[in-house]
């Protein structure tokens, strides 16, 4: 430090009379610097690996969210001055626990007299601490007080269960000496009666493994470099036996005093007081190391209890409305629903979602009125808000003012953020609501009763935090079964192209998510409309917009709406988008058309079918006998499969029920039964493969592996990149809507391909050199013979995709000798 070492020199100067004398200054002189003083916050990262302050600047402006700009100053090297504009961003800052930047804790303490980077006060970490192996009959505050003695001070303790078969434990807010190792163990007496307690530490960083000492470097740990020259090493006396586990959960805290109000101190300089929680998972959440405050994990009002709600309701067009940031989210019917032809405005518009502007605080008359703007424009079934930052009384009585009366399922925001709510239409059919402090999920069906989850998230903008949430999601994916969906504010892009302006993101940076999102197999919906859904409102040199909401769909889900999009709906008013999942417009619907089906070759009549539609006479020239002999059997296989039933989906399911039905009474009279049914069921397996991998035309994989999903999963995803939402048109207009796309794209080749007038064709035709000779001339005129149309049919992919007549090179391949 500069100022340190000018200090020190000052010390061992002889000062003339001049330099000695005291120079006189006022108050008044310093009121702006003190000003800013008090309006900062002074932070140390404990470590010894250097920081970049441009990296601090970036990374923690974009974690806190704050509402107005923050200055940063770089006082010296690991150590900044985090200059706030108003005292509350200020306190929303100062009241989290143990931020940390590149894995080092960043200790944040308020002004004071002499502070600098040698304080006492930056040797101080609160951290939550587990006690292990407490006797059952000595767990109680006082004994976790005394135990506390360990430490340099204790601020709370909590009596922590471990779920029904876990018994309990002691949780301890404690404050640590940071020149001191860590402690590891403590004995404690009753009596005659002993025990040694050991401490486990929550979201523990950069430990040294020799010391025990926190952010420590190897080459820089004066212990160990005295003990090597002593020859007295001693490994293994500290490690991430430790460290709580990452797999193990922490349980609900309930203190010994009142109910939901710990034992505490007074909650200064970054002293964090856990939050009551009822669920493991939101105890999980709620803990983690990295706390950032306008999107507290939130907690439940009426005994925090994680909310499971049934209600029935009559059956009918389905729609969701989700709101974080401002969202709309429109989803598909399924293709097996039947629509009202005479319905004037047949809606699939199933769900919206938005998250509301960062920097409002309140569900304001004008948010309210864009939300009934849009609920009148697209009639969603479900309305998804997020960062509500309004009670549970407050949320109501909006709810009431959109027509969604007591149909919700709220999460109450923490202090002044956080907040979800989740509104639903009358004829939705609800199952089941569970309610976490960062998603509600919902269990609903559609006419005519099909059931879905649907999954309605805000994700963290903190790393860590937001890494322990995708470990929950991928936990609880298993519960929705294979038919879900998922749609909200992530905090997170997959891509380097969903982030424009600012500095770029790494490819290392981006594999989190994208495992997560392998981890749930699914598949992201294109969407619709400008690419980014948020942006800083900045002005143009430092624009960032970036694409944080979206929405997913199990296989499953794609399968049941194959037209599903998102459409991004811009807001002026916001820095998130809202999004609209859209479960296929019925206008877009036209006739299917006919596709040769691999499948039907090993069904019994197939052959004959063909055989009988091919050789009925024909006259005329043989391009026109062949093209009436392919319609002749068109029209003879469709006849002949629509008396069988070609869902093997459908199938399967059926027969894999009368199986379980048949399994416990197989060595009875019903064993000839199940034995012809497990058959069967094979049988359509293997089918159900050989139309997937027809579907995919992947052309590396064979036959006969167990493909099936992997077939259904490449389909959707080549389905995905080959789908044209948006073109623009000669004029620089943006075509969305399926009509006019396809009108532009028949205008522009019809435009291509007609001829025109021209002039000078011949002279220029002279200026071309002559390459083909007579020779060559003569062999291409030849008639095409029977071995090479045969040859360039055989090197064709069997299943690449059919001509116009809907049949596929298989086809051809198969019945070549007809």
């Amino acid at each position: 430090n500069p100022d340190e070492d000018l200090s020190n020199q000052l010390r061992v100067f002889s000062l003339s009379d001049k330099e000695a004398t005291f120079i006189n200054i006022a108050r008044s002189d310093i009121t702006l610097s003190a000003d800013e003083c008090n309006r900062s916050l002074f932070g140390k990262i404990i470590g010894d690996r250097t920081t970049s302050w441009i990296g601090v600047k970036r990374t923690m402006t974009n974690i806190w969210r704050l509402s107005q700009d923050m200055e940063i100053k770089e006082l010296s090297p690991n150590y900044f001055q985090f200059i706030f504009q108003s005292r509350e961003d200020k306190m929303k800052v100062a009241t989290g626990i143990n931020w940390s930047f590149e894995n080092q804790y960043l200790v944040l303490k308020e002004w004071r007299t002499g502070i600098s980077i040698k304080h006492p006060c930056f040797n101080e970490l609160n951290l939550w601490v587990q006690v292990t192996n407490t006797p059952l009959d000595w767990l109680s505050t006082e004994v976790g007080l005394k135990i506390g003695k360990a430490f340099k001070q204790v601020k709370n303790v909590v009596l922590a269960s471990a779920g029904n078969h876990g018994g309990k434990y002691l949780r301890l807010l404690v404050t640590v000496d940071l020149e001191e190792p860590l402690p590891r163990v403590a004995n404690i007496r009753l009596g005659e009666q002993t025990a040694q307690v050991g401490f486990k530490y929550e979201k523990l960083l950069n430990l040294y493994h020799y010391c025990g000492m926190i952010g420590h470097l190897d080459r820089s740990c004066s212990k160990r470099i005295s003990d090597i020259n002593n020859n007295s090493l001693k490994e293994g006396q500290y490690g991430d036996f430790m460290k709580v586990s990452e797999g193990l959960k922490r349980f609900d805290p309930t203190t010994s005093g009142s109910k939901g109000t710990p034992h505490t101190e007074s909650p200064k300089e970054n002293e964090h007081m856990s939050h009551p929680q009822t669920s493991s998972q939101q105890a999980e959440t709620s803990q983690q190391l990295i706390h950032v405050p306008d999107v507290t994990p939130a907690t439940l009002n009426e005994g925090d209890q994680d909310s499971v709600a049934s209600a029935s309701h009559s059956p009918g067009n389905q729609e969701a409305l989700v709101e974080s940031s401002l969202q709309i989210v429109e989803s598909y019917k399924a293709k097996a629903m039947e629509v009202d032809p005479e319905s004037p405005h047949p809606i699939s518009n199933f769900c919206l979602s938005e998250t509301l502007p960062s920097q409002t605080t309140q569900l304001g008359p004008s948010t309210i009125s864009q939300l009934r703007e849009l609920k009148k424009a697209h009639h969603p079934n479900f309305l998804f808000l997020s960062e509500t930052k309004k009670q549970k009384s407050f949320v109501k009585s909006i709810g009431s003012k959109l027509g969604y009366a007591d149909r919700l399922a709220i999460v109450d925001p923490t202090g002044l953020s956080g907040g979800l709510v989740l509104f639903w239409d009358s004829n939705i059919v609800i199952q089941q609501i569970i309610c976490k402090e960062f998603f509600i999920a919902v269990h609903f069906s559609l006419p005519p009763g099909t059931l879905q989850w649907g999954l309605f998230v805000y994700l963290n903008p903190c790393r860590i935090i937001r890494t322990a949430q995708w470990e929950e999601l991928l936990q609880q994916k298993n519960t929705w079964g294979s038919c879900w969906f998922a749609i909200g504010d992530w905090n997170d892009i997959w891509k380097a192209s969903d982030k424009q302006g600012g500095i770029a993101r790494s490819t290392t940076s981006l594999r989190p998510f994208n495992s997560f999102i392998d981890g749930m197999e699914m598949e992201e919906l294109n969407m619709r409309g400008y690419p980014f859904t948020w942006c800083n409102n900045r002005v143009p040199d430092e624009l960032v917009e970036e694409q944080l909401d979206r929405a997913f769909g199990s296989l499953d889900w794609h399968q049941n709406f194959p037209n599903a999009s998102v459409t991004n709906i811009l807001r002026s008013s916001s820095d998130h988008s809202a999004l609209l999942l859209n479960s296929g417009l019925l206008s877009d619907w036209k006739q299917s058309r006919f596709h040769f089906d691999k499948r039907w070759v090993s069904k019994d009549g197939f052959a004959d079918t063909v055989k009988q539609a091919w050789l009925i006479p024909v006259t005329g020239t043989p391009f026109f006998r062949l093209k009436e002999k392919i319609k002749h059997t068109r029209i003879a296989l469709l006849k002949w499969s629509s008396s069988f039933r070609s869902q093997n989906q459908t199938v399967i399911e059926e027969l894999t029920h009368q199986m379980n039905t048949l399994n416990e009474d197989k060595m009875g009279n019903n064993w000839v039964i199940w034995d012809e049914t497990k058959r069967a069921l094979n049988k359509d397996h293997i089918q159900e493969e050989l139309y997937w991998q027809q579907k995919s035309r992947q052309r590396w994989l064979k036959e006969g592996d167990a493909n099936t999903k992997f077939f259904h999963a490449f389909t959707l995803q080549r389905r995905k990149q080959n789908a044209i939402t948006r073109l623009v048109s000669n004029q620089g207009r943006i075509l969305t809507s399926q009509q006019d796309i396809e009108g532009h794209i028949s205008e522009f080749y019809s435009n291509l391909f007609s001829s025109e007038v021209s002039w000078g064709g011949d002279s220029l035709l002279h200026l071309i050199p002559q390459t083909i000779s007579a020779e060559m001339n003569d062999d291409l005129l030849k008639p095409v013979t029977e071995e090479e149309i045969k040859s360039a049919l055989f090197n064709l992919h069997a299943d690449k995709a059919p001509g116009e007549e809907g049949m596929s090179s298989f086809f051809y391949q198969h019945f070549w000798e007809l």
